[in-house]
């Protein structure tokens, strides 16, 4: 929420947690999921390590990009290689783990310890998510953090599963639902936004015409 350009933090709970699991510095996994609209990609953004000595990287998966094999890990490998060429044997974008290989590398070639945030991982093709999984299984002993926001999804995703997997082991693997919000908190966010009280039963109409969204 935002009423006159002051941010209203709905999520303050959810961000502290996930804060205070990046702070410890070791390696870990977060798994952030919600419906639409529940403020996933504005907590992933809200998280990333800023001069605490990590390096991080933000990549969204692209909708249109779905049905494209490899389509999200040969956009991921060029965010991290950067101005580095790009070496790709002829083969490897027939073959998850050889580009889960590539992967790995640019990563492996980051000198300080790496945050990756992966949001709309539900948009993430199979084979890039294979890759992508091979990848972090690997990493994932090592000073390296993945944080990856996903709709609840009805289809497997490698990655996903796998972050999910994770989850429970430690205290340094976590899973964050985003629920909608509730009527109190609806009633809350609009009387800032119009600037006087709202009642129960319009904060009910207006939360079940938004689904309980942080954004209503």
């Amino acid at each position: 929420m935002r009423d006159n350009g002051v941010d209203h933090d709905e999520r303050a709970a959810e961000r502290e947690l996930a804060q205070g699991l990046i702070a410890a510095g070791n390696s870990g996994t977060l798994l952030v999921t919600g419906l639409s609209g529940m403020g996933k990609s504005q907590l992933l953004r809200a998280i990333l390590p800023v001069d605490s000595g990590w390096k991080a990287f933000y990549f969204k998966a692209d909708a249109y990009e779905a049905g494209m094999p490899f389509a999200a890990a040969e956009r991921l490998l060029r965010q991290l290689s950067q101005r580095r060429p790009i070496e790709q044997e002829p083969d490897v974008a027939a073959n998850p783990q050889r580009m889960g290989a590539l992967l790995l590398d640019a990563l492996d070639r980051v000198r300080t310890p790496v945050f990756l945030a992966i949001d709309d991982a539900q948009w993430i093709d199979p084979q890039s998510a294979i890759a992508l999984r091979f990848a972090v299984q690997r990493l994932i002993e090592g000073r390296f953090f993945v944080a990856v926001a996903s709709r609840p999804m009805g289809e497997p995703n490698a990655l996903v599963d796998l972050v999910g997997g994770f989850v429970g082991r430690s205290d340094q693997h976590a899973e964050l639902r985003l629920e909608p919000l509730s009527t109190e908190q609806v009633r809350a966010v609009a009387a800032r936004q119009v600037h006087r009280g709202v009642s129960q039963r319009s904060a009910r109409a207006l939360r079940e015409a938004t689904g309980g969204s942080p954004r209503c």
